[in-house]
């Protein structure tokens, strides 16, 4: 029987390996970021990963998306076009536009088409917790 870390370090991705580090129990996940390292290396990304947590407002979480699988970009996923001004995005002072959304509320978004992207976003609920990634 295979353990969580097993699936984990099988599926790969940035989204599984930061969750993976929330698990104390997890004693692959040395060799899962080593494993993350070599890619990162081979790719020539430099990717800084981060959480936090947003209170969606009267008008939303101020986010505009942008959907990149359709584009010539690198990288693929769903990215911040925009941080609206004035919106809960804009007062947490994190998040900038290029910023690359992995997952929502523990739930990857990785491989998820935008639309579906987009609606796991926006039917959240009031507070969500995003892992994000910065590229360099």
């Amino acid at each position: 029987m295979k353990s969580e870390c097993d699936a984990l370090s099988e599926e790969g991705g940035l989204v599984f390996e930061c969750l993976a580090a929330l698990k104390s129990d997890c004693s692959s996940l040395k060799r899962l970021v080593e494993v993350k390292e070599e890619e990162e290396a081979d790719d020539d990304l430099n990717n800084e990963v981060f959480s936090l947590e947003l209170e969606r407002g009267e008008r939303g979480l101020g986010l505009a998306l942008v959907d990149t699988r359709d584009t010539s970009m690198k990288a693929k996923g769903i990215f911040i076009r925009e941080v609206v001004p004035d919106s809960p995005a804009a007062r947490c002072e994190k998040l900038v536009p290029g910023d690359r959304i992995l997952a929502v509320n523990g739930v990857s978004l990785l491989g998820l088409d935008y639309y579906s992207g987009r609606e796991l976003i926006q039917s959240s609920g009031d507070r969500l917790r995003l892992l994000v990634a910065r590229s360099d």
